[in-house]
């Protein structure tokens, strides 16, 4: 069994375990979130990430709000590319 997936054991009637991995491992849960609030997280990724997750809601929202926190001089090069 892989090590990085996590699972459930259930015991059935003949006392023996099935084992069923879980859909998610744990590890990748807020991974995304993790590579945004890196300190080796840029700008360039930040506009190509926008531009792969658009129809994502909850990230777009997230990679926009983060366009906040740059500079005008910084993000005025990328203002053409994010129309």
């Amino acid at each position: 069994m892989n090590k990085n997936l996590a699972s459930k054991k259930i015991q059935d009637d003949t006392n023996s375990f099935i084992t069923f991995p879980d859909p998610l491992p744990k590890e990748n849960i807020g991974s995304l979130l993790k590579v945004f609030s890196s300190p080796y997280f840029t700008l360039d990724m930040a506009v190509i990430y926008l531009y792969n997750k658009k129809k994502v809601q909850g990230v777009f929202d997230y990679l926009v709000n983060k366009l906040y926190t740059y500079s005008d001089n910084e993000i005025e090069f990328y203002i053409p590319q994010l129309r």
